[in-house]
């Protein structure tokens, strides 16, 4: 009955899903998956089995290596539900708390864009009239990074999509005396004379190092600039930022208008307003709505991962009561044969103990260990964040497998 419930749940679902190419990947991926945590768990209790010396330790391996492919399974099917619920506790913990940690509580939600250099100082100054936090004002030019040490990009890549999006497209550029102060310096010294200091994300992408000499187009007219120094730059922190920052005696005779970011808050609107009609030339990108929305969306998001971690560990629970089910007859009878063969009530339940225990440790920490690459992954090719170490899911959650198990 069971295998044919099994076999019509099966072909229902190839019935359903014959031509969803991402289901059957993620299936095959788990299979995978699966393969693979169980093959290094029996290797991992095979080898503890040879260097095992206590009797009830030796006995709890030998009777889970007896069967290698019941053991895998019962191995696998822990150390994903483990590594399941890992990541997304991860998940919850380390992105979303970045996420919420760097857009800052103060950061700027309105970005006034287009403001001429005539109607600079009254428009920065009605700002402080209102006593609105801002950043410093901008002088922001148009233009594009065409060559590097005299080799052109459209030269190097013809095909204009294969090239990286900051050479598609015209960028910000500006000018600066001093380094921004939400700027790292972390390579050269910042421009002296002629020079330009890049981003360590595009001079990472495109290859750019000190002393590069770059060329630059703004309204057709091309010039050169040499790399000095490399910032690093959060983009997330909502305040103005720029690829390329150059000397100001390169470029500040260019034509520019400048650009300023201020925080407003609830209840200031009519000043948004007033300076909308009185500086009708100004383009203002009002974030407000959007940053509350991304708030929402945050904690949804949190709250969802809670869940799914709930789900996770109900799923474990009643995974590992159902391996129990289907190996109960067959413990109950070995139970029976030990006694028969003079072994206490103690050793037994210590043998018991003991193999339920070493399966759990090693589940855990499988899953720990695979939910770490999977995190890695993620972080560092997927939303660009630093990779670190989790010491504390090291030791947590191969403790909480061990209690829970026993």
């Amino acid at each position: 009955m069971e295998l044919a419930a099994g076999g019509r749940a099966c072909a229902g679902l190839i019935a359903w899903s014959y031509d969803n190419r991402l289901l059957w990947l993620v299936l095959a991926t788990l299979v995978m998956m699966l393969s693979l945590l169980a093959a290094i768990g029996v290797m991992v209790l095979r080898f503890a089995q040879k260097r095992v010396r206590h009797p009830a330790f030796k006995l709890a391996l030998s009777r889970i290596t007896r069967n290698p492919a019941a053991s895998g399974a019962q191995l696998g099917a822990l150390a994903t539900s483990f590594m399941l619920l890992t990541i997304i506790w991860l998940l919850r913990t380390d992105l979303l708390e970045d996420w919420q940690q760097t857009l800052p509580p103060d950061a700027p939600n309105v970005f006034a864009l287009n403001i001429a250099k005539s109607e600079l100082d009254d428009y920065v100054g009605r700002l402080d009239t209102n006593s609105l936090e801002r950043s410093e004002a901008y002088p922001i030019v148009r233009g594009r990074l065409v060559a590097s040490n005299g080799e052109h990009y459209a030269e190097l890549t013809p095909d204009r999509q294969e090239r990286d999006e900051a050479l598609r497209r015209e960028l910000n550029f500006t000018w600066r005396d001093s380094l921004p102060s939400h700027n790292d310096l972390i390579a050269g010294q910042w421009p002296t004379e002629g020079g330009v200091s890049v981003e360590s994300g595009i001079a990472d992408r495109l290859g750019l190092k000190l002393g590069d000499v770059l060329t630059f187009s703004v309204n057709s007219q091309e010039f050169d600039a040499t790399v000095n120094s490399i910032r690093d730059v959060e983009w997330r922190n909502m305040k103005p930022n720029f690829y390329f920052i150059f000397d100001p005696a390169l470029v500040e005779n260019l034509p520019a208008n400048w650009l300023v970011s201020f925080r407003l808050e609830d209840g200031q609107s009519e000043i948004l307003n007033q300076l909308g009609r009185d500086f009708q030339t100004v383009t203002l990108l009002d974030l407000r709505t959007m940053s509350g929305r991304i708030q929402v969306i945050l904690r949804q998001v949190s709250l969802s991962l809670s869940v799914l971690a709930g789900l996770a560990v109900v799923s474990g629970l009643l995974l590992l009561l159902t391996l129990l089910r289907i190996t109960l007859a067959e413990r109950q009878r070995e139970i029976m044969l030990y006694r028969t063969l003079g072994a206490s009530k103690k050793r037994i339940n210590t043998t018991l103990w003991a193999e339920y225990g070493i399966m759990a440790l090693v589940s855990g920490c499988m899953a720990v260990g695979g939910a770490e690459l999977a995190m890695a992954g993620l972080l560092k090719w997927g939303v660009e964040l630093p990779v670190r170490i989790h010491p504390e899911v090291w030791l947590s959650l191969p403790t909480l497998a061990v209690g829970w198990c026993s």
